[in-house]
């Protein structure tokens, strides 16, 4: 069975890395980024974008979009492109405009803070692995009160399309 394709923007893919599971999610996965997403891990300085740019670099793949939709930025623009070109199964995104418009249009996708429950429900972490990450993704993002709610709340069957191979 092949692995699922994901398409990702910079804050989900630093986020991931900061709580440590960024290895073990791309080891599941088929993580796919877009040149304005590898952009912008350059042109940042954000922690952790250093040690992700050079496995990052055989992961870029081009959109044919080259603006911004919905009053997004670039990057996160890119990956909806991308994957309404065709280019993964969902969306990885922590953008709250991103996340309005994947779900104006049907397009699934999951924010970083689901990533702990999606690995603990396919049986990939322990409880206590989830559980930390978690902790420490509402520490790092910029998540809602609403949208922490909802992640602790969401079900294995919420979630089944998101398994590494669903």
């Amino acid at each position: 069975m092949s692995q699922r394709r994901v398409v990702a923007d910079s804050s989900s893919i630093i986020l991931l890395h900061k709580v440590k599971l960024f290895e073990t999610f791309t080891h599941l996965y088929n993580m796919v980024i877009t040149g304005q997403v590898y952009g912008e891990l350059l042109a940042g300085a954000k922690e952790g974008s250093t040690q992700l740019r050079s496995w990052l670099h055989e992961r870029v793949e081009q959109c044919i979009l080259n603006g911004s939709l919905a009053g997004m930025g670039r990057g996160e623009s890119s990956v909806i492109a991308l994957y309404l070109e065709g280019g993964g199964d969902f969306v990885l995104l922590d953008d709250k405009k991103g996340a309005m418009y994947c779900k104006k249009l049907g397009i699934p996708f999951i924010n970083s803070l689901l990533v702990p429950r999606i690995l603990y429900f396919a049986g990939v972490i322990n409880e206590v692995t989830m559980q930390e990450a978690t902790r420490l993704l509402i520490k790092e993002g910029y998540y809602s009160p609403q949208i922490i709610n909802k992640a602790e709340n969401i079900t294995a069957s919420d979630l089944h399309h998101f398994f590494p191979h669903a």
